[in-house]
């Protein structure tokens, strides 16, 4: 039932406009690339503009629909700054083969990692995992395991509080709403806040204020692991006045979207982050 609710199979289909998003780049790499379990990922490698660049992105999408929906807007961001980019549908997506399950979301982006290690031959200081929505979860299993710096963008503390926030959001019988969490919590209980309680690299929060698919709770329990950490210096919380959706505006990190003190904060931790590797 869980599985299902995040599966894009049911939901809004990828037009060939939105697939050729990517593969209109003449340098773009499809790939398939294998998980640890069998399963194969769709992915496009971007490389950098730049020759000499020594820093790549990979970007877990939001649960509902394909890379090509999610991830271009975000994707384009860091290609213009001069990243290699990464993106890729879970198990289950577009041409992903298997089916989601929080473990297999795991080894997918776990497989992407690996990929940008092994085969591309960037060490774990250049490479930065960015997490928009449900990818925000995932990216911070990677931040906790790998170490390495994350961007977590328009996340959620849990997700069982997400489909319990929805379910509130949308007047659903309070006994549905229970048995709604309780699944979640026992099949899909990705929890962001607990591996970020252990993590040791640079994080990067981001929090659009006319959010209204994650709860203000959420961010209340977030500033508080951070206030709680061991080293709250490695966070950096910022927010700014966006929805949820791409399809809301242009996404912040885009200097068309005039979001400039969010954007800004956004480059400053880059450069920082870009700094400490070469030091």
């Amino acid at each position: 039932m869980v599985e299902k609710a995040i599966s894009n199979k049911e939901t809004k289909k990828v037009s060939e406009e939105d697939r050729a998003l990517f593969h209109n780049i003449p340098s773009a790499e499809p790939h398939l690339i294998k998980t640890v379990d069998g399963q194969n990922l769709e992915a496009i490698f971007v490389p950098s503009q730049h020759a000499k660049a020594g820093q790549a992105v990979f970007i877990c999408s939001g649960g509902l629909e394909s890379h090509e929906l999610h991830s271009y807007p975000i994707a384009k961001a860091y290609y213009d700054l001069g990243f290699n980019v990464v993106v890729f549908n879970y198990r289950g997506f577009g041409n992903s083969t298997g089916s989601p399950t929080e473990e297999g979301l795991i080894q997918d982006a776990e497989a992407i990692y690996r990929f940008l290690r092994e085969d591309k031959g960037f060490s774990p200081h250049e490479i930065l995992g960015h997490g928009y929505s449900l990818g925000g979860g995932i990216v911070a299993e990677i931040a906790r395991s790998q170490g390495i710096d994350v961007v977590l963008d328009r996340t959620f503390a849990t997700f069982p509080d997400v489909v319990h926030h929805y379910m509130c959001k949308k007047k659903i019988n309070k006994l549905y709403r229970i048995v709604g969490k309780f699944l979640a919590r026992s099949c899909f209980p990705l929890n962001t806040l607990k591996r970020l309680e252990n993590c040791r690299s640079r994080v990067f929060i981001f929090r659009g204020r006319k959010d209204i698919s994650m709860s203000g709770h959420d961010v209340h329990r977030l500033k508080k692991m951070i206030e709680a950490h061991p080293k709250p210096e490695l966070f950096t919380f910022v927010e700014a006045d966006v929805g949820h959706f791409h399809d809301e505006g242009p996404v912040w990190m885009d200097p068309e979207a005039h979001m400039t003190e969010a954007r800004d904060h956004w480059i400053t931790f880059l450069k920082e982050r870009i700094g400490s590797t070469t030091s």
